[in-house]
């Protein structure tokens, strides 16, 4: 996450050419999606962990579609986090950091 924000307040200070720019704009938008997709894998293996031995094997099919829809919220949820904290890091660098130069 560092590594991307560092990306994105290096192209804040507008010293880098317009291809360059394009391009490590295009960096941290996969690190951000990369980052989502790792925790949503992870937030999936403790819903999992949680769900999937108690509910699941004591009751069967309502239970075990409630834990289908738990995973599938938690991916929803750390991928709207992620895009919205793109939008405010950019917000930041696109709009307040410039003037710190």
């Amino acid at each position: 996450m560092l590594i991307c924000l560092d990306l994105k307040v290096l192209v804040s200070g507008g010293r880098l050419p317009s291809p360059i720019h394009v391009m490590v704009n295009l960096a941290f938008d996969w690190c951000i999606w990369m980052l989502s997709l790792g925790a949503a894998s992870s937030t999936a293996s403790v819903v999992e962990l949680f769900w999937a031995n108690s509910i699941c094997e004591k009751w069967r099919e309502y239970n075990c579609r409630r834990y289908q829809a738990a995973v599938v919220m938690a991916f929803i949820a750390v991928a709207f986090q992620a895009i919205s904290v793109h939008i405010w890091m950019w917000i930041a660098a696109s709009s307040f950091l410039p003037r710190l130069h």
